[in-house]
């Protein structure tokens, strides 16, 4: 059995900040994708 807790915002807090940021959605941390001049010339 696998149990689950919710992020909170000190987990938020402490998620690298290396490759993108985080949002925290319904309890869950989802990565979001890196926007911008750069990261749009990399993708093309």
């Amino acid at each position: 059995m696998v149990t689950r807790t919710e992020a909170t915002i000190e987990d938020l807090y402490k998620a690298p900040r290396d490759n993108g940021t985080y949002e925290l959605v319904n309890g869950e941390l989802v990565h979001m994708s890196l926007t911008g001049f750069a990261p749009s010339r990399v993708a093309g």
